[in-house]
């Protein structure tokens, strides 16, 4: 693959990056789609989307969320 492009849903700027992982930080609780956009060397993608709901825990609102391996 040559990139995955994630979206996360509250307004932040899309993460392109060359590895199939990444970490990002919501500001609020609420209910968000992510998505992921996988390319090919060729120029080929498939998107694949999930629905992500944050809850605010004893740790609070900021909470770093890990999306891994979208299928």
């Amino acid at each position: 693959m040559a990139s995955y492009t994630f979206t996360f849903g509250d307004g932040s700027q899309p993460v392109t990056q060359s590895t199939p992982s990444v970490s990002h930080v919501y500001q609020s609780a609420g209910n968000y789609t992510a998505s992921l956009t996988v390319t090919d060397s060729h120029g080929a993608n498939s998107q694949n989307l999930a629905s992500v709901v944050i809850q605010v825990t004893t740790a609070g609102v900021g909470d770093r969320i890990f999306a891994n391996g979208f299928e």
